[in-house]
């Protein structure tokens, strides 16, 4: 795996070490570790993070030795099979997640397109909500964008959006497009402004993208976004209806 270099990888080991309970060296081991962090719950679920040979695994308190034997007992590729997961933890292979990469950027390798777009103004998700059907607006993901938002429109019709939430020293960006307009390329617009805000508040911008998303994952990259980690999430308790 090609790993980030300069202050980027810095951050992000001291961000995702607290976030799973670790050390921040276990992040470059070369061997699986289990830990409970005090203060993760059942509803919290468990966490795989795989670097090079290091692969963490933050669970609850609550899950059983077996389960913690068996994951220390396998191969790094074998820990992020699902079946596996699943069969490891007793869940229904619907309550495994998608491996996705995390990818984060550093200010020397940041390269922004040049489309400008604005940062919005509070209530916009409210206002655009009401143009659109329940499956677009789900389909579009602008109601996973948080604040700061920036967004860029097209013959005043807000086509693509992208914003992040902070949380020590980390932005995570998240973006949204219109139905209509996925797949042309604006994304990289609205995601440069969110990384360009992002560095100017002395944030570390990263990303959470499926594996199988290719398209998106090529989109991060253009920009100076570098695969930092794989990560894998598993959903321990039945989610609150």
């Amino acid at each position: 795996m090609m790993k980030p270099a300069r202050e980027s990888v810095k951050r992000a080991d001291l961000f995702w070490a607290a976030f799973l309970g670790c050390a921040p060296e276990d992040l470059s081991g070369s061997r699986i570790i289990v830990v409970s962090p005090a203060g993760r719950k059942d509803s919290d679920g468990a966490i795989l993070f795989r670097r090079d040979r290091a692969c963490i695994v933050s669970v609850p308190g609550s899950i059983p030795h077996s389960t913690r034997e068996a994951l220390c007992g396998a191969s790094i590729d074998r820990v992020f099979d699902p079946e596996f997961l699943a069969a490891s933890f007793a869940l229904e292979r619907k309550r495994i997640g998608s491996p996705s990469w995390m990818d984060v950027c550093d200010p020397i390798d940041f390269t922004p397109v040049p489309l400008s777009a604005q940062l919005l103004k509070p209530g916009w998700k409210e206002q655009l909500a009401d143009r659109y059907s329940h499956g677009e607006w789900v389909r579009s993901g602008f109601f996973r964008v948080p604040a700061p938002s920036f967004g860029l429109c097209q013959a005043d019709e807000l086509i693509a959006v992208s914003g992040y939430f902070a949380k020590d020293g980390m932005a995570d960006i998240r973006v949204g497009m219109h139905p209509s307009h996925q797949g042309k390329g604006y994304e990289e617009a609205v995601i440069s402004a969110a990384v360009r805000h992002a560095f100017e508040k002395e944030l570390i911008p990263m990303v959470c993208t499926e594996v199988s998303d290719k398209e998106r994952i090529a989109c991060a990259r253009s920009l100076g976004f570098s695969p930092y980690a794989m990560v894998c999430g598993v959903q321990v308790t039945e989610p609150e209806l």
